[in-house]
């Protein structure tokens, strides 16, 4: 009887301790939000289109990128933020509205579509087209 006794109270012990596990592994895991998690966010700009006649368009797309690379604080056209994605993209999507407003009203040779895109998601954060201003464009 003494034995039972004992099995019954280690059986009891090891019960409480499994609870008392499923019971913080459950908390840990209601406390996680993918969402909110900061992370590294990777981003690609470039050229998803163009049409030029002009024989300066490899010059107006460097001027176009650079004002880009430039809001944006990059040296590459592949780069990366850190945070949540939502802050990423509004931050990404902030600093190419700045680029643009610094483009919009330059006369172009060519018609260019630029963009940015959301590597991790694929989502394009940015895309905007600037138009030929030359009666020549093809």
């Amino acid at each position: 009887m003494k034995q039972m006794s004992n099995v019954i109270k280690r059986m009891s012990a090891k019960l409480a301790m499994l609870v008392a596990m499923c019971i913080t592994l459950t908390a840990f895991t209601a406390c996680s939000d993918d969402d909110d998690q900061v992370t590294e966010v990777i981003y690609s700009m470039g050229f998803s289109q163009m049409s030029s006649s002009n024989l300066d368009f490899i010059q107006e797309m460097n001027t176009i990128e650079s004002a880009f690379k430039t809001a944006l604080g990059v040296t590459d056209s592949q780069f990366s933020k850190t945070g949540t994605y939502e802050e990423c993209d509004k931050t990404v999507r902030e600093a190419c509205e700045k680029a643009y407003a610094t483009l919009k009203d330059k006369k172009w040779g060519g018609s260019y579509t630029f963009q940015v895109t959301n590597a991790l998601t694929g989502k394009v954060v940015f895309e905007t087209t600037f138009k030929a201003n030359d009666e020549n464009i093809i």
